[in-house]
């Protein structure tokens, strides 16, 4: 019975907080076209973010901290790769809650969905077709695009979720672009997203989620690309094995003026 109750009251406040802030949403851009049109995707990732921060705010039973947040590039500074772990469907609500400007792939399939389809593409979410060789094509063309332009990109270079929570190899993607376009990779740690919703019933449990931001790595000369990933790999797995609270904790404060989120 309590985990009925709890699953009602979460799809009824993603329901809510998705109609709502999809209202939000079409103000945000309308206001962006007319007065700010060539950061009206700015905008809209903003609005996602408040969208991403609000479903776990008021989820019952979930807790989160973030780590290193002194580490995400500052407005106007040169962006990054940003690479993560990928555990669940729920990563890229831990992504918004560092409260960092990115764009991010998503499947082609997402787009289609009503509503969110709609504010991904205001956003400047880039779509890609995991089998169509083409897709991944234009998809690095527009990431590189948005780096050119400043804005950070975001890959799960493990391509798919891992079921067992055990970090799987990584592809290259993420590497030959960050290489190209003459950027860092910023690797970040994922803690306890898999643990938030039962797979296969949509029911959320009580979730402790960690996001770790590490400094960013470089990529060394003469390096090549498969040793470039082995070496993000490796520290992102170490990391993924422990925890930050197990050692000095680094800031945690959040947009909102606040050390931790407890919910």
């Amino acid at each position: 019975m309590v985990n009925y109750f709890r699953a009602a009251i979460f799809w009824l406040s993603f329901v809510s907080l998705t109609l709502i802030l999809f209202v939000w949403l079409v103000l945000v851009v309308s206001a962006y076209k007319l007065f700010r049109p060539s950061e009206l995707s700015h905008g809209a990732h903003w609005v996602a973010t408040v969208w991403g921060r609000a479903i776990v705010l008021f989820t019952p039973g979930w807790h989160y901290e973030v780590f290193g947040r002194e580490n995400l590039p500052k407005p106007g500074s040169k962006p990054v790769v940003m690479v993560a772990n990928h555990q669940s469907a729920a990563d890229i609500w831990a992504l918004y809650l560092t409260g960092a400007q990115f764009r991010w792939l998503s499947k082609a399939a997402v787009f289609k969905v009503p509503i969110i389809g709609t504010a991904m593409r205001w956003a400047g979410y880039v779509p890609i077709r995991r089998e169509d060789r083409g897709s991944h094509g234009s998809a690095m063309q527009a990431s590189a695009k948005w780096l050119r332009e400043g804005v950070s990109m975001v890959f799960f270079p493990e391509g798919t979720r891992s079921e067992n929570g055990r970090l799987k190899d990584f592809k290259l993607g993420a590497f030959r672009l960050a290489v190209e376009s003459g950027v860092d990779i910023l690797p970040l740690v994922l803690r306890g997203t898999r643990d938030m919703v039962q797979k296969k019933s949509g029911i959320p449990c009580p979730a402790r989620l960690e996001i770790e931001v590490l400094p960013p790595v470089a990529h060394l000369p003469n390096e090549s690309l498969d040793n470039y990933a082995l070496r993000v790999q490796n520290l992102i797995g170490q990391r993924l094995e422990s925890s930050p609270r197990s050692q000095s904790k680094v800031s945690a404060r959040s947009p909102n003026g606040l050390d931790r989120q407890r919910i």
